[in-house]
């Protein structure tokens, strides 16, 4: 989140700095003042006057080799993440309405807090309103799945993908669920439940209902239950793991094979690409092998859910 009609060339350029030296380590190398030049097209007294303004903010020490370069030492990141503009991090994240997303966001606390990173996480659904929120600059970074990224990536090309979370869960896949036990598929004459402002729920009830002659009853998350509840539709198309009522009541069905799963499933991490050095910043800094043990021992009964 980079204001720049605030903010003149010299501040941008220490926040750019800034944010370029909270992924480096002790004794790593710096980017040079003609790399600053090519990147910014900004000139070198503006580079160097925002290098020496964190030098005298203390935000780092430097040891300069001659042709070897420029390289950093000390470097004091709540300093520097206070000139970067990014304390706190705000990511925005799905309500954990599962064990699944329970376990997930206890593994991502525990990445956060062993990289030391200043985040705060907050729960907002449907996906379809953080991917506003992160596009309009509101927020850091999202969590999702693939599969939303994916259905949203054209709408949004301002969004790219900076972790995907290999080994975790985002969720499992989607089931067909029912109140009536002769209902095995989706047919001709039915009424079908679809979240309106659900990417990937109404993605694939669309999917199901392809070709056939049904009803389609859209609504909010918690008026579907409710109607499927109730008898005023058939089927919901429903993720597996969550277990709200009436779900636990429902028949709960396989549908088709539609080579989606690995993509509803894994979760992903997205930022905007204004946001310069964020996606750095989280590939550097976020183990995402952690993040898929911890939520493994969760979800085991190893590890008790625990991220605020």
């Amino acid at each position: 989140m980079e204001n720049k009609k605030f903010l003149q060339k010299n501040g941008i350029m220490i926040r750019r700095i800034a944010r370029d030296l909270l992924v480096l380590s002790e004794g790593d190398g710096m980017s040079t003042i003609s790399e600053y030049e090519n990147a910014f097209s900004c000139s070198r007294w503006i580079i160097q006057g925002a290098i020496q303004f964190l030098l005298d903010k203390r935000c780092m020490n430097i040891e300069k080799r001659g042709p070897k370069g420029t390289f950093v030492h000390d470097l004091n990141r709540e300093l520097l993440y206070e000139h970067a503009d990014w304390n706190p991090l705000l990511g925005l994240a799905p309500i954990p309405s599962s064990l699944i997303h329970g376990a997930l966001f206890t593994g991502f606390a525990d990445a956060i807090n062993h990289a030391n990173l200043p985040i705060n996480l907050a729960c907002i659904v449907p996906a379809s309103v953080r991917f506003e929120l992160l596009s309009n600059e509101r927020c850091h970074f999202i969590i999702t799945s693939k599969l939303a990224f994916r259905l949203y990536s054209e709408k949004y090309p301002n969004i790219s993908t900076a972790l995907e979370l290999e080994g975790a869960r985002y969720c499992t896949p989607y089931r067909l669920c029912t109140m009536r036990s002769d209902i095995k598929a989706i047919e001709d004459g039915m009424r079908v439940g679809i979240y309106d402002a659900a990417i990937e729920q109404s993605y694939i009830t669309e999917l199901l209902c392809r070709g056939k002659k049904v009803t389609r009853k859209h609504e909010n998350y918690h008026n579907c239950l409710k109607m499927l509840a109730d008898g005023e539709i058939d089927v919901l198309i429903q993720r597996g793991d969550v277990m709200e009522d009436p779900l636990p009541a429902c028949f709960s069905i396989n549908i088709p094979d539609l080579e989606i799963d690995a993509d509803v499933t894994t979760p992903v991490i997205l930022v905007n690409n204004g946001n310069y050095g964020m996606a750095r910043l989280l590939e550097s800094a976020i183990n995402t092998a952690l993040i898929a043990d911890v939520q493994s021992s969760v979800i085991s009964g190893a590890r008790r859910v625990s991220y605020y």
